[in-house]
């Protein structure tokens, strides 16, 4: 995904020489661990909360062990990014629809109406998500079209100043489009969010109606391992990680890792090996070349 210079060059004019020379900057986000804690935790998965902390230990780790040893995140009660493990999400179904300004009675004319309103956020949810994935794709070959042109001159020693000028505007340019799709993101997660939230009200609604009907599926349930077992959210109220099913150790780890990295801003990458694949389809649990060139571009490694 996004790489950086090897180290960017910044043309000098030297006094009474009149050539350029060239030395190194280098901007460091993570530079302080991030701090999180446990919120809610449900213990009707299995796993107490020792256990669950070491878990999130080991997936830290794989971003330290990524990091060259840098330490990412550290835990702390009091830590502002909260990981919640949940069981039943009934009562955060409750509360989230409330949010969204819908109340529900249990009636088949209730039901109909919260079909009618999950029939448009998933059109939403879809046009947003093709919207995303398509941006997406445009910022990665432009991306890795200006990493070639960086290698390029930095092979050579540095680029001269007109040139440079045109690499660290098309930087500049790269960053902020990349900050619009982590922003976009964290939309896409809320979007996500909303819409599992309506489903679980009209599985749960027309159960108890005694319809005939199939349950609705969340939002990735359709392809059984995407990661929407686990939500990373970022909003008004605060950052947070939602758990919500896992079947073995592994998974959890690698969906504790993976969530832990939108956490740092890292976006999906193109391996399906990778920690921040899209598709939980993997056992692996080392982050591949793709992720440490994710992680090395937010957290602007060397």
């Amino acid at each position: 995904m996004k790489r950086f210079f090897s180290g960017i060059f910044i043309a000098l004019l030297l006094s009474g020489l009149g050539v350029w020379s060239y030395a190194k900057f280098h901007v460091v986000p993570c530079s302080e661990p991030v701090k999180y804690s446990l919120g809610r935790f449900d213990g009707q998965f299995g796993i107490n909360q020792e256990q669950f902390l070491a878990d999130i230990e080991a997936a830290s780790n794989i971003w330290a062990t990524a990091a060259s040893g840098q330490s990412l995140f550290v835990y702390d009660p009091a830590g502002s990014l909260k990981i919640n493990l949940v069981y039943d999400s009934r009562q955060e179904t409750t509360n989230r629809l409330r949010s969204l300004g819908i109340s529900i009675e249990d009636t088949k004319d209730s039901y109909d109406k919260l079909k009618l309103r999950y029939q448009t956020s998933k059109s939403d949810y879809e046009l947003a998500k093709q919207a995303y994935e398509n941006e997406l794709a445009k910022y990665q070959q432009d991306q890795n079209d200006y990493n070639q042109q960086v290698n390029y001159w930095n092979s050579r020693g540095g680029a001269p100043k007109e040139t440079y000028d045109s690499l660290a505007s098309q930087k500049k340019q790269l960053d902020q489009r990349r900050a619009q799709l982590t922003a976009d993101q964290a939309e896409l997660n809320q979007l996500v969010a909303n819409l599992n939230a309506i489903i679980d009200a009209l599985n749960q609604l027309g159960k108890k109606l005694n319809l005939n009907i199939a349950d609705y599926n969340n939002v990735g349930a359709s392809q059984g391992s995407e990661f929407e077992e686990g939500l990373y959210v970022e909003s008004s109220t605060g950052k947070y990680i939602d758990i919500y099913e896992f079947d073995n150790q592994t998974q959890l780890v690698r969906l504790l890792a993976h969530e832990l990295g939108h956490s740092l801003g890292l976006l999906h990458v193109d391996d399906s090996e990778a920690i921040m694949y899209r598709l939980n389809s993997s056992t692996n649990q080392i982050a591949t070349g793709a992720d440490i060139a994710e992680l090395k571009a937010i957290c602007k490694l060397p």
